[in-house]
Parts: structure tokens; sequence; C-alpha cells
């Protein structure tokens, strides 16, 4: 096996991809075709070429059986989106194109997260979500038909299960994640219901026993502090903030940013990656409010690690491997959110609404991480046979505190079981806060003595894995300690709770 070709053969494709992702997120009315590029690629991903380096990883070791069991990766996901194709497509076709009638309009599928957070009124909130999941109800198949067909791509290939698959391929123990994650919960459920109960009445208008997944939409905009964080000019001011680090906050002119990027209504901001370092895409959509610069700032931090990527390593260093590890990054700069001096000093923000802004970010972050143990352990339970849609319900449920209808259960199943590279990376990502914190102070964002540290992480590109990168730093084992410790200092430091809604 050639393997220089083969290298040169995953780079092209991976081009080719992340254009069209970067095409599908920009709501281009057209029929995504995704699924199309994979099928006509299928001669990369074929069972015998991954029989192949299976057979050759089995003799290999040390860095070379790093970077060839990241091959292996690769062409095993690629394979079973080859058998997956026409469903992938389909799927991508109804995110684009799908449509939900409510009263006497129709919103785009895109839409409805949007729609959900800007809904003031309990009563119309509702009502969307009721006509939204009678939809996914009727579209089950679709997304049912992509899981089964997924799943078939990956037994090819004789691995004795689908989560033994993933657990080798991604050198990931996919059970002690989930049962890590289910001590999180256990450790956090206090902390996590107290502000839950004070701040979904005041926020959503609903009672927290008859909120459901809705609702959290709400939470997680809060709306209130949307004239606090403008979007728009404001967003362009973040990157010159952080180029007072040392860092060329559009990464050397490799980042390419559309400001005024139209993405659906479904995010804030997406980062692709065509080229790695060459061309990084950054489409940031004109919203303010928390929510959406939570996912600009996210996406930013993704943008910069794959800008300062070292173009000399191998493309399993720079493209793949721990997708975790540039997520983290981007967990990193999300994390800004709950850092005072950073809302003072790009946003002005007032010192009265400084309180309850900090509660509700460690609030939604508590959220999203619940969200995700609670992602994990269903696709644990639904590809080991078990998990049903009432399973779903009451996983996620316990896990958020809001109701969630068992119709939406087969849409949340991702085949590659991303929630537990999303947890890895919140990990990890807590673990650079605290880091920067402690060596460059609360405001390393503009430090120009923390840009080494920054461009010395990104430059590594994916080299190390997420575990691997904790114990370079803390000598420790990836866990949950430091995103713990800082909720709960920070939580622990704030005046008292407004008495007001």
């Amino acid at each position: 096996m050639n393997f220089q070709s083969l290298r040169d053969r995953i780079d092209s494709f991976l081009t080719a991809a992340e254009e069209e992702r970067y095409q599908i997120a920009l709501a281009q009315r057209r029929p995504p075709a995704l699924g199309a590029l994979f099928a006509a690629s299928a001669n990369l991903f074929s069972v015998s070429r991954i029989t192949e380096m299976q057979r050759v990883l089995a003799a290999s070791a040390g860095m070379e059986e790093r970077r060839l069991r990241s091959l292996l990766e690769f062409l095993a996901r690629g394979r079973a989106l080859v058998v997956a194709a026409g469903p992938l497509d389909l799927r991508l076709q109804w995110d684009v194109f799908g449509t939900v009638p409510v009263e006497e309009n129709r919103i785009p599928h895109r839409q409805i997260l949007g729609a959900l957070r800007l809904a003031s009124d309990p009563g119309r909130r509702h009502a969307i979500e009721d006509a939204h999941l009678r939809i996914l109800g009727e579209e089950g198949y679709v997304a049912e038909d992509f899981s089964t067909r997924h799943m078939e791509g990956i037994a090819e290939l004789g691995y004795r299960s689908h989560v033994e698959a993933y657990q080798i391929l991604g050198g990931i123990d996919l059970q002690a994640t989930a049962r890590d994650g289910q001590r999180f919960l256990d450790e956090t459920r206090d902390l996590y219901y107290g502000l839950l109960s004070w701040y979904v009445p005041r926020v959503t208008g609903v009672e927290l026993d008859a909120a459901t997944r809705a609702d959290a939409a709400r939470l997680q905009a809060s709306p209130e502090f949307d004239s606090l964080l403008p979007g728009g000019e404001q967003n362009r001011r973040i990157p010159g903030v952080i180029g007072e680090t040392g860092l060329q906050p559009m990464g050397e002119g490799r980042i390419h940013a559309d400001w005024d990027a139209y993405l659906g209504g479904s995010t804030g901001a997406v980062c692709r990656t065509p080229d790695v370092p060459g061309r990084i895409l950054l489409a940031v959509a004109a919203r303010s409010g928390r929510a959406a610069l939570s996912f600009f700032l996210r996406a930013y931090g993704v943008a910069l690690h794959n800008a300062y990527t070292d173009p000399a390593l191998p493309v399993e260093h720079r493209r793949l491997g721990d997708d975790s590890v540039p997520a983290a990054s981007g967990g990193l700069f999300e994390s800004l959110l709950r850092i005072p001096l950073f809302l003072s000093r790009v946003y002005d923000f007032p010192r009265a609404e400084l309180g309850d802004f900090l509660r509700i970010s460690a609030l939604c972050t508590l959220l999203d991480v619940r969200r995700d143990v609670a992602r994990l352990a269903f696709e644990l339970a639904y590809y080991e046979g078990r998990g049903d849609e009432d399973v779903y319900a009451e996983l996620f449920t316990e896990a958020t505190g809001f109701r969630h209808d068992p119709r939406a259960a087969v849409w949340e199943v991702e085949p590659e079981f991303d929630s537990a590279r999303r947890l890895r990376a919140a990990q990890l990502a807590a673990i650079h806060a605290a880091t920067l914190r402690a060596r460059f102070d609360d405001d390393w964002f503009r430090n120009p003595r923390s840009g080494g540290y920054l461009y010395d992480l990104f430059t590594h590109g994916r080299r190390y894995s997420a575990p691997e990168l904790a114990v370079q730093l803390v000598s420790q084992k990836l866990g949950y300690e430091a995103l713990l410790q800082e909720l709960k200092e920070l939580v622990g430091r704030l005046p008292p709770t407004r008495t007001t809604p």
C-alpha cells in the first residue's frame, strides 16, 4: 500500500467534503451532495483497502501505529457513509428544505431553534414545539434509515458490534466515558438544579416541573441580554482583542471570515476547514445575544486552532486524529462568556447585570454537558438494542430537568458517538482555561505572555489526543475536575442573585 498516495487522496477528499459542508451550512437552496461525494469516492473507502490497513496496523507499533490508526478510523467512518450515502443526503435535504406548519405559517426546519428562542409567550413556544414534534414523528424514518445504513457499513468491516467498532477506531472507552459522565451528573445535581429552579421560571415564564425542551432553548438564549451583547460589528472587535496576545487574530490571513453570513437560523457561526492550515472558513451571522456569541466564540477558537496548525505535519496530525482537541480550543474561547473582564472589556457589560449573566452562562454550560451525557447513554443503549423512545425521554429528562418527547428520539442518535468527543472537549477546554488563568491571570485573552502558550497548543494540530494533553498540562487523567471547580468557584463568588425577574 502506497501510504503517501493514500494521504494525498485523503487530503484532497477532505477539502471537497469540507467545501460541501460549508455550502450546506450556508443554507444554499440546492440539494445537499455530501452523500453523493462519498459514493463517488467509494474506491477510497473500499472494504479491501480497510482490511489491508487493519492487517498492516496489527504489525505496527509506536508513532507508526498511531498514524495508521488515524488513517484506519477515517477510512472506516468513510465506508459507513458510503453505505449510507443516499440516506445521508435525504437527511441533509430535510435539514435544508424541511418546513414545519405552525398555525397559518410554515417555519423552515432550520429556523425552529431560533423561533423557540425568540418566542416570549410560552403558549406560542410550546405550539411551535408540538408542531415540530409531529413532523419529526412523521419523518422519523429518514433519521432511522440513515442510522441503520450507517451501522450496516460498519458491520461490513468485521467488528462484533457498532459500539466496539467506535471504541477501537477512536481509541475512546465509550462505556467508561458514560460512567464518568454519570458521576458528573451526580456531583453537579445540586448546583445545576439550584440554578435551574431559579432561572427557568424567570427567563421562560414556565415553572420547572412543566418546562420542556423548547423552554431550554429560551433559557439558553436568555434574550434579556440581547441588547448588551450586540452582534455584527461588535463581533469583529473580538479578534482585535485576541491580537493583543501576539497571535495574528485571523491566523496570518488563513482565516477567511464572512461576517454577514446567512446560516438559515440554525447557529450563530460555523467553521469549516477546506485546507488545514491554508484555508479556514468562518461564517458568522450578524446576530446579537448570548447564544449567538457562544457559537461565534466556539467557532473562532476552532478556526484559530486549525489556522495555526503546523503545515509540515502529516494529514493524520493536521486533519484526522482526535476531533475533541480542536473542539476544546473552541470550548476555551467559549469560556470567555464566564470571564467578567472579557465582558466588561469588549461589551462594557453593566455590573448590575453581570451576576445573573455569569450564573446563566454557568447553567447553560452545565446543561450542554448534561445533555451530552444523556445522549451518549442513549446512543449506547440504542446500539446495544435496549434504547427505545421511552429510554430516550427518561434519560434526557432526568439529566436536563426539561421534559423531552419520545418522538425526537431517533433524531438525537449520532452514529459516530460525537457526544463522547464533545464531552472530552469540554473537559480539556476547562483544563486549558484553568492553566491560562493560573499562568496569565483572568485577562489571558489579551495578555501578550499567553500568545506563546496558545501558539504552541495550536501548532501541534491533532498530534496529541485529549487525554495526552491533559497529562502534559496538569499531569492528571482527563476528567471533569477543572470544569467542576471553575463552575463552583464562579457561582460561589458572585453576589446574591436578583430577587426580581
